[in-house]
């Protein structure tokens, strides 16, 4: 037969289960190191540049703030005036060499 305390140790939950260990419990600060801290531009610039190059009659400034005007809808991500730029200056640059390209393909 077992013993008193063996059966009553059984029933009563140990203080360790009550408390998660500390390996549980969320890190303060960023949850993935490895993910950026804000989202890449890439990705928004690639998309206006393939609308100015299926477009028959491209206007950059157009697309470019078309591109602006669809990633200010999300509000979780706002686009510095320094990104907005970029995205504009990439627009451009694109529709300048798209002529030049064109005619070498």
């Amino acid at each position: 037969m077992l013993p008193a305390w063996s059966v009553l140790a059984a029933l009563v939950p140990s203080p360790r289960v009550l408390h998660p260990p500390r390996a549980c419990v969320a890190p303060v600060g960023r949850q993935d190191p490895l993910r950026p801290d804000r989202p890449p531009i890439e990705p928004l610039v690639i998309n206006a540049i393939q609308e100015l190059l299926s477009a028959q009659a491209p206007d950059p400034a157009a697309v470019a703030e078309r591109a602006l005007a669809a990633r200010s809808a999300d509000p979780d991500y706002v686009l510095t005036g320094a990104e907005a730029d970029r995205l504009r200056a990439s627009v451009a640059a694109a529709a300048t060499a798209a002529e030049p390209l064109g005619a070498l393909l």
